[in-house]
């Protein structure tokens, strides 16, 4: 009777509260301040927002009376927009508003962008202010703000799955791993190693504090039984059980994120065509690597133009040998291969010359040439006419 009693109740338990700010059928709070806003109105799909300047959009009062541990805005904007959400400190006797970045995506259509912000250590959900600042340029419709918390039981299940969830080999595994971190709803959990350092707490943190209660429990045994050698033994077995215990699961845990690493480096690469394997972080830079080698290869030096150059330079300088690369910065003459790789602010001109956007116009950055091979819009080979 009593299990069955808990299987009616825990759907209920495990149900998410929210509360849904809907623009669009203008259930949002009647608070709402502008400032420095250029242009607001309220449209049939919600609030439509059109900023020449850096402003926001405030509730005051404390609108939030209950805990918050994820924010989800659905909106629609028309250009990238990086966007803040802001509060006024839970201390009275400080200034300002505390704040926390994210970025709304180009997108015709609505979408949902969450906002992890429990892990916030200044995060204060009562606070007398609430407010979303937009920076120039934005132009975007606000359809629903909502307010998400989960319960403990809730918690405690992401807090286990995201123990068990892994991070990729990235350039920093070969130094070090994160190790399992512990994220308290599925939104933080599937951003877990997104940012650096992570912001959920390290399993570790329990680890220590299992190991040090059960250190006060063989204390107490210690010293609380009349067998005072009795307790000791019992102590020390407890303690060592704990640690034993904690150490096959620290070490069976990092064991299969290894094994993951290499799983995904047989499916996306190994076990793929040359043409669409990928490799880790380096995504299909191998190759597009292995396609080119036998070109770069005819000249002494070729320039590499890359959005993140120390990466793709080392790649490259190992797999293009004898050839070299020369970044950015670095003597270009007489160079007459250009490898240009994710960098939006480079393109060639209607006379077939490579050129460089400035904040103040173009600087040239070779004569006369054409693109030899284009992998994507901002990925291509280019070659000067007169080598």
């Amino acid at each position: 009777m009593i299990v069955c009693s808990l299987l009616v109740f825990l759907p209920a338990a495990h149900a998410e509260n929210a509360v849904v700010w809907d623009f669009a059928k203008r259930t949002a709070p009647n608070t709402m301040q502008t400032q420095s806003i250029t242009n607001i109105q309220q449209i049939e799909e919600g609030v439509a927002v059109r900023t020449q300047t850096n402003g926001f959009l405030s509730w005051s009062g404390g609108p939030l009376r209950t805990p918050v541990d994820v924010i989800t805005l659905t909106v629609r904007s028309t250009r990238p927009t990086e966007a803040a959400w802001m509060w006024s400190p839970k201390d009275k006797t400080l200034q300002g508003l505390y704040q926390v970045f994210f970025r709304i995506p180009a997108n015709s259509a609505f979408t949902e962008v969450h906002v992890p912000i429990s892990s916030t250590s200044t995060w204060f959900a009562e606070a007398d202010v609430q407010a979303l600042a937009l920076p120039s340029g934005s132009d975007i419709v606000i359809q629903k703000i909502a307010f998400r918390h989960w319960n403990v039981f809730e918690k405690s299940i992401e807090s286990i799955k995201s123990f068990w969830t892994f991070d990729q080999f990235t350039q920093y595994s070969i130094n070090f791993l994160w190790g399992p971190l512990l994220a308290t709803n599925p939104i933080a959990r599937s951003v877990l190693y997104a940012t650096l350092p992570p912001p959920s707490w390290s399993a570790l943190r329990v680890f220590y504090a299992l190991t040090a209660c059960a250190a006060a429990v063989a204390a107490a045994l210690r010293f609380g039984m009349k067998n005072a050698e009795r307790g000791k033994r019992i102590g020390l077995l407890a303690v060592t059980s704990v640690v034993a215990f904690l150490w096959i699961l620290f070490d069976a845990r990092m064991g299969l994120e290894l094994l993951s690493y290499a799983r995904t480096d047989i499916t996306s690469y190994v076990r793929q065509d040359k043409d669409t394997r990928t490799l880790r972080a380096n995504g299909p830079l191998n190759a597009f690597l292995d396609h080119l080698r036998p070109t770069l290869q005819q000249y002494p030096r070729y320039a590499l133009l890359a959005s993140d150059a120390l990466p793709f330079f080392a790649n490259f300088r190992y797999q293009t040998y004898p050839s070299v690369p020369v970044m950015e910065g670095q003597d270009m003459d007489d160079i007459a291969l250009w490898l240009v790789i994710e960098r939006q602010d480079i393109a060639v001109d209607e006379t077939g010359r490579l050129l460089k956007k400035t904040g103040t116009g173009y600087v040239l950055l070779s004569p006369k040439g054409h693109i030899v091979e284009r992998f994507s819009p901002s990925i291509f080979l280019f070659q000067t006419d007169t080598p």
